[in-house]
């Protein structure tokens, strides 16, 4: 599959799931730090890459998540404010009982960039 073709299906999954409030938040230190400063809440958050997410702010993904193994990570770059902030998901499967599962997204990461991304998917001037 295509990258294009992967950040519109990770999107579309991320989409589905968001909206069942299958949703977790594994916050890393700079996010957190991050959210204070800007005075945005986790949920807050959530819903801006909600509204925001788009194949083109695609960066790099989806890779394997470093622990769970049934997890795919994707990385994107969001505006915000003057800002671009490096943002990143991971979805897959958690159990629920012993033979089920069902799908979550994980946020990871969501503060400023620390070096510049090239979005592959972005053309010309939009980059």
């Amino acid at each position: 599959m295509d990258l294009i073709a992967n950040a519109k299906l990770f999107i579309a999954q991320y989409h589905f799931l968001y909206k069942r409030g299958k949703v977790r938040y594994n916050l890393n230190q700079k996010t957190e730090t991050f959210l204070r400063e800007i005075n945005m809440t986790a949920k807050a958050m959530s819903a801006y890459i909600y509204e925001n997410l788009k194949p083109e702010l695609y960066y790099q993904g989806p890779s394997k998540h470093h622990k769970l193994i049934d997890f795919q990570v994707m990385v994107f770059e969001l505006p915000y404010e003057n800002k671009k902030l490096y943002v990143k998901l991971a979805i897959g499967e958690e159990p629920i009982s012993n033979n089920e599962t069902d799908g979550i997204v994980i946020y990871m990461s969501f503060h400023p960039e620390e070096a510049e991304m090239n979005l592959p998917l972005q053309e010309g001037d939009n980059k």
